[in-house]
Parts: C-alpha cells; structure tokens; sequence
C-alpha cells in the first residue's frame, strides 16, 4: 500500500497535476519529501512526538526553598542543581577570602584578583612584558 501511494505521487509530480511545495507533499493526510529532478526520491516524513519533560527534569526547575535565607526561588536553567538564591550565591563568592600568594617570577607577594583568583604572577610582572631584541641589518 505505501509503496502504491508513493508511486502514485512520483507520477503525480512527473505529470504536474502534484506539485511539491518546498520539497514536500502532502498525500492523505501524511507528509512525503520529494528529491531530485531526473530521479525522483520520495519519503515518508513520520511526525515527531513532542518530548514529555521528565519528572527528573521538572523537580530541578520547580520553585524551591534557599538552604541559607529561606527565600523561594527557581533555579537557573542552565545549572539547575542550585540550592541557593542568587543573592546568596553572589554573597559567598563576593566574600570568599583571597589569600596572598608568592609570585612566580620575582616572588613578591600579592593578593590576586577575586574575578580571577588563579593568577600565578604579580600585576606588576603581568604589566611588564619582555622586550623584543632589535633585528640587526
């Protein structure tokens, strides 16, 4: 039967009495894709059931309570494992100390930037960057 409907439409788009719009036809209620000029390829196109959001998936985003203030927030989308408002996430970072660290180059001791605390070297050697020697002619 499906290989009777899908010649049926390549006679129809080869005679002009079917014309595809976009590469697609629509044939008793269902979708066909049809490719190429001199030979024709038709398919069937099978709807896609929209994707029923988990119960894992609903739990991480519902409304929740902040373990610190007991304010009631939704998390974040893109990292919904939070278990802290957002005030309180940005009070911790803001606060977390910095602990001075020795420089790598000329080991004097710095504080380094709390928007990045992984610097290994002082500003003042960051500043400093080594001088290109002169090309002779």
């Amino acid at each position: 039967m499906k290989d009777s409907i899908i010649q049926e439409i390549k006679d129809g788009v080869r005679n002009g009495s079917i014309l595809p719009v976009d590469g697609v036809v629509v044939h008793e209620g269902k979708k066909f894709s049809v490719t190429g000029e001199k030979r024709l390829q038709v398919k069937e196109i099978k709807e896609r059931k929209p994707r029923n959001s988990s119960k894992k998936e609903k739990k991480f985003t519902e409304p929740r309570e902040c373990e610190t203030c007991g304010k009631v927030f939704t998390p974040n989308k893109f990292n919904p494992y939070f278990t802290e408002c957002p005030d309180c996430r940005k009070k911790h970072r803001l606060a977390a100390p910095l602990e001075p660290r020795k420089c790598d180059k000329c080991g004097k001791s710095f504080t380094p930037n709390k928007f990045n605390p992984y610097f290994t070297t002082c500003p003042d050697c960051r500043k400093s960057k080594p001088k290109k020697a002169k090309k002779s002619k």
